[in-house]
């Protein structure tokens, strides 16, 4: 196709749509489907994340109860002998 006749076949298509416009409420639908739109792909993006994320917060969770359950804290035994020693006479 060469270009004058591609510019002749818009002017013309052009002239024949000139008089159409947006039916009442385009504007609003547009607006709406969009919104709808972004909803929906930041749940998509927020389960995706979840999916990468979410193994990694059990190891890390996996980790904190280890640390937590090591016997470095003092022993019910060694709680005992202290209470005894700090024992005030009534």
């Amino acid at each position: 196709m060469n270009e004058p006749n591609l510019e002749q076949r818009l002017g013309e298509l052009g002239e024949r749509t000139l008089g159409l416009g947006a039916s009442a409420g385009f504007r609003s639908r547009v607006l709406a489907a969009v919104a709808a739109d972004a909803a929906s792909a930041f749940g998509a993006e927020l389960l995706r994340s979840a999916r990468r994320l979410l193994p990694v917060g059990l190891a890390l969770a996996v980790v904190c109860v280890a640390f937590a359950a090591r016997d470095d804290a003092v022993s019910s035994a060694g709680l005992a002998a202290a209470e005894q020693n700090l024992e005030l006479p009534w």
